[in-house]
């Protein structure tokens, strides 16, 4: 009888190993988390039964591969807990948290009889903090860790704060899993050219034909950006009490030559995974600005909202760029709602504090999207400033159930007492219309209303 995987295993592992996940996204990430919690390493890895494979690192404890036995990383990943090793000279807890676990030498897994772990010994490593990182499917399949040469001492905050910057590692983590996914889409489709039956299955030239058309993939849809074919479609959002639409949600859509009309899954993990999705957003936002002119001419208190990429952040000009498309458009920058999805920020960096807040200066609405799907949700609250959330679609689907009520009443209460807008996402039916307006959720989307249609075929 086979034996059951570890957490972490080769099943789980597959999803997250694939080229191009090492990306400076991800890196910009971990240092950010290093130097937030003042540690001098980091690595974010991900594990298989029996080895850790290193997707990013900061500081001098670059190991691409090395065995799970060798690393506190071990323990993070069994238990699916937060390790918290001090001083690796003493068995000292600093503090009785449930949520850690303080390792003494007897409890080391695999060690040297001297009681230390190899790899951390033989770096000089004196101190270790680590947490588990999730996948989609909730199961633990790496670890976030930072590592000082130091004794370090570590609380119970701290810990909290990697775990919200684990959230963040995640949302990076699954992006590059849906660009893999895709990957095999082309794999496939490499197999059964004439080039793939020459090769053979899961020949090597199988594989390069495969990531050749993933790279044509990008190609094709630069060509698109510049031809064009990236447009807004629009969602209406709608006073729940009036059913009058109060604005439009702008969503990007690709009108492919050969493939026809494409939905984001099928190119936004293409364009997130360069600054390609930069370039997209802009396209979208120019096309739903101008857009928005046109309607304004009839009906002057209309908006727009556009989803904006956390990868904008990070770029010092990002302020002025999405500043001058408006502006060409003749609408003002009250009538364009920006939003922020969790998965898009990268990090809570002062930089992307500031440009937020330069964005709101200039009279940019900011609107969280997704509120609710991680804990890191409430840290932005507290770090970025924003004007209105967005509750995720899955709260809406736990409509008329307790825990569904509860859930949704407590995120507009306390939406309601920060002074921040509410919209509800996902509203399929009369009864999720009816039972939102219940729990006093004034704004609503979803198909229930109308699914996001060109400009030319909405009924409104």
């Amino acid at each position: 009888m086979a034996l059951p995987s570890r957490p972490g295993g080769s099943q789980h592992a597959a999803h997250y190993l694939c080229d191009g996940v090492q990306t400076a996204a991800l890196q910009a990430t971990l240092t950010h988390t290093a130097h937030l919690l003042n540690f001098p390493s980091g690595a974010v890895s991900i594990a298989n039964d029996t080895s850790l494979h290193t997707l990013a690192f900061t500081g001098d404890l670059e190991v691409p591969v090395f065995s799970r036995v060798n690393t506190p990383c071990d323990l993070v990943i069994d238990s699916a807990r937060a390790v918290a090793i001090p001083d690796l000279s003493s068995r000292e807890s600093p503090f009785g948290d449930p949520y850690h676990r303080v390792v003494s030498r007897e409890e080391d897994v695999g060690a040297s009889p001297g009681g230390d772990w190899p790899l951390l010994t033989a770096a000089g490593v004196r101190a270790y903090l680590g947490v588990p990182l999730r996948g989609r499917e909730g199961t633990v399949v790496g670890s976030l860790c930072l590592m000082d040469t130091e004794p370090h001492p570590v609380t119970a905050a701290q810990t909290e704060l990697l775990q919200v910057q684990a959230e963040i590692v995640e949302d990076h983590l699954d992006l590059h899993r849906r660009r893999s996914e895709l990957g095999l889409i082309f794999e496939r489709e490499a197999r059964s050219s004439p080039e793939g039956r020459v090769n053979g299955r899961g020949r090597p030239g199988v594989r390069s034909a495969g990531t050749t058309r993933l790279a044509a993939a990008v190609q094709d849809l630069r060509r698109g950006l510049g031809a064009g074919e990236i447009v807004a479609h629009y969602e209406p959002i709608v006073d729940v009490v009036t059913g009058q639409v109060q604005a439009f949600e702008a969503l990007a859509r690709w009108h492919h030559p050969r493939r026809g009309l494409l939905h984001p899954a099928a190119f936004i993990p293409l364009a997130e995974d360069s600054d390609l999705i930069i370039d997209l957003d802009l396209a979208v936002l120019a096309d739903a600005v101008g857009q928005l002119a046109r309607w304004q001419g009839e009906h002057p208190e209309l908006r727009v909202n556009v989803n904006l990429s956390g990868r904008h952040l990070a770029h010092l000009d990002c302020v002025q760029r999405i500043h001058d498309v408006v502006t060409r458009a003749g609408v003002a920058a009250s009538s364009v709602g920006l939003e922020i999805t969790e998965s898009a920020l990268i990090a809570l960096t002062p930089q992307a504090t500031s440009f937020v807040q330069q964005l709101r200066d200039i009279g940019f609405p900011i609107f969280f999207d997704d509120f609710g799907t991680g804990w890191a949700s409430l840290s932005y609250l507290l770090h970025l400033p924003a004007d209105a959330v967005k509750i995720d679609r899955s709260f809406t689907a736990a409509l008329a159930t307790p825990t569904g009520d509860a859930l949704v009443r407590a995120l507009l209460t306390l939406t309601r007492e920060l002074g921040l807008a509410t919209v509800v996402e996902g509203v399929g039916s009369a009864a999720a219309a009816a039972r939102t307006r219940e729990l006093g959720c004034r704004w609503v989307q979803g198909h229930y209303y109308s699914p996001a249609l060109p400009a030319a075929e909405l009924q409104w």
